[in-house]
């Protein structure tokens, strides 16, 4: 995984874009490596356990992954959103690390991750780190990125990122593991894609973030609402 490939220009942020008009085609492209380079990644996992699942992906649904082969690629094509997740959401993890915490109590110290997954750690993470010096907004749909996320990575040189990776690590997951619904229609897509498909595909991810967005809303202002004494 070549993190030359992720030197991303600054683009215009004009305010009420939609998802479709942050993302140029060199971004789409970035986006659709590293999707295929998780979903190969979930398939190696898996392989070596054929029975479980692999970075939140069930067993039945990497099976049908692993006989699409490359034709998964019909279905990333043009996904303005990548399929994994490094905590970018957990706004308590990232501030524990922009407070200077020596450690986060996530586990690392006693979970030690496979190397395979540290190194696709550190990619999605190089990836973050410019997608969050260049496009606040591009950051947020492509990654689902959060608040302490974004202020951590925008505000820390490129070469944190290698600190931070083994830690991220342990929580690499996929986006919309659970979603039986999206991941039919990514298989459609795979195998017959079109136009109407592939678009269909595009706007099931974005609801899906959306409402993941608002349970963590509501789940951070119901951690405010009992802190308060």
């Amino acid at each position: 995984m070549d993190q030359g490939t992720l030197r991303l220009e600054p683009g215009p942020d004009a305010p009420g874009q939609a998802a479709g008009s942050l993302f140029d085609d060199r971004l789409l492209l970035t986006l659709a490596s590293a999707n295929d380079a998780f979903l190969r990644l979930a398939g190696e996992l898996h392989g070596a356990w054929p029975a479980e699942g692999a970075l939140g992906i069930a067993a039945h649904h990497l099976a049908s992954l692993a006989a699409l082969g490359c034709h998964r690629r019909n279905a990333l094509a043009g996904l303005p959103y990548v399929l994994f997740d490094l905590r970018f959401r957990d706004d308590g993890w990232w501030a524990a690390l922009s407070g200077g915490a020596p450690s986060v109590n996530d586990g690392a110290e006693s979970v030690r991750p496979d190397l395979r997954v540290v190194e696709f750690a550190r990619y999605g993470l190089t990836l973050g780190w410019h997608l969050a010096q260049v496009s606040e907004a591009s950051a947020r749909i492509a990654l689902g990125m959060g608040d302490a996320a974004l202020a951590v990575l925008r505000g820390a040189p490129l070469g944190a990122v290698d600190g931070l990776a083994a830690r991220a690590g342990t929580g690499l997951t996929a986006r919309f593991a659970g979603s039986l619904p999206y991941w039919r229609l990514f298989i459609q897509a795979a195998l017959a894609p079109d136009a109407g498909t592939n678009a269909g595909l595009r706007l099931l991810g974005l609801q899906l973030m959306g409402m993941d967005a608002a349970r963590s809303r509501g789940v951070q202002r119901r951690s405010r609402r009992t802190a308060v004494p």
